[in-house]
């Protein structure tokens, strides 16, 4: 059994005519090839046909599949080990499940370590050859919050493993740009920073706060690769300091999935879950798409 993790969004085409379903309708009359996105020589991503599951419903995944650089297998009973051996024009495949209600205009898509909602945000373009989105649904109040702040004591920004460091450069925050930059160069680093005011009775530039929240929040794949972004601040005429959580504030939703009979976390089980986040989050989402 194994924790998963399902984030919730709100997809959209740049043409106001143009919305997911019909985009899922659509996929499921193109050839094969046409779904398929090269990455590089090794990996490749592929939507197999997506299930309407009732007026409202559709679920599906979209596939990582990896060509080379094959892990090996080992037996248990000996401890040796050999190539995995996959035959010429055979690959491995991670699978990102996914679950889009039409009435609530909401995507649960399962956070995969291979599959990033970066990922699957620009899969669908290629595809669709329409400009897409995915856009964060807050659970909380937290950008309301900031807004009602006049005073900013702190900001805390920790940053994780990003794909890569030149999403960071048009934020046109050059401390956060030379963070990612030497992160991306280490390699499996993380770089918890705490920005303070200098005294207690000054304040961070609020602008400028929120202007850095705006274009981190605004771009999924610089968001995705935060592990925090919280602020503490207070309003006008209040004497207590309060934290805004901007990680904690995206509408998720966590579960355990069984493994199959041949040890594999069982799709099925992952996409009664993506199901599962929609329905427990849906007062949430009929306030957010009424």
């Amino acid at each position: 059994m194994r924790k998963v993790r399902f984030d919730i969004f709100q997809p959209g085409f740049e043409d106001p005519a143009q919305n997911f379903e019909a985009f899922l309708q659509r996929i499921t009359h193109l050839r094969k090839e046409r779904r398929l996105r090269r990455l590089s020589k090794e990996t490749m991503l592929y939507m197999p046909n997506p299930r309407h599951g009732g007026s409202n419903l559709w679920s599906g995944e979209l596939q990582h599949i990896k060509m080379t650089n094959l892990p090996d297998r080992i037996d248990l009973s000996t401890l040796v080990d050999e190539a995995l051996g996959l035959p010429e024009g055979e690959g491995l495949v991670d699978r990102c499940h996914f679950a889009y209600r039409t009435d609530l205009g909401a995507l649960a898509l399962q956070a995969s370590r291979l599959v990033r909602p970066s990922m699957f945000e620009a899969y669908i373009p290629y595809v669709a050859q329409i400009p897409f989105h995915l856009a964060i649904i807050p659970r909380g109040d937290a950008y309301p919050r900031l807004t009602r702040l006049r005073k900013i004591a702190s900001i805390n920004v920790r940053i994780a493993n990003p794909p890569d460091s030149a999403e960071f450069t048009s934020l046109n925050d050059p401390g956060v740009s030379g963070m990612a930059e030497m992160l991306f160069n280490f390699g499996n680093a993380k770089i918890d920073v705490t920005v303070k005011r200098a005294n207690r009775s000054e304040s961070l530039i609020f602008d400028n706060v929120k202007a850095f929240i705006d274009r981190v929040r605004g771009r999924q794949a610089v968001f995705e690769s935060f592990e925090a972004l919280s602020i503490t601040g207070k309003k006008e005429d209040d004497e207590k300091l309060e934290p805004v959580d901007f990680i904690k504030d995206r509408m998720t939703f966590e579960g355990d999935v069984d493994y199959d009979s041949q040890r594999r976390l069982d799709p099925n089980g992952c996409e009664a879950m993506a199901v599962e986040a929609l329905l427990t989050h849906e007062p949430d989402l009929r306030r957010y798409h009424p």
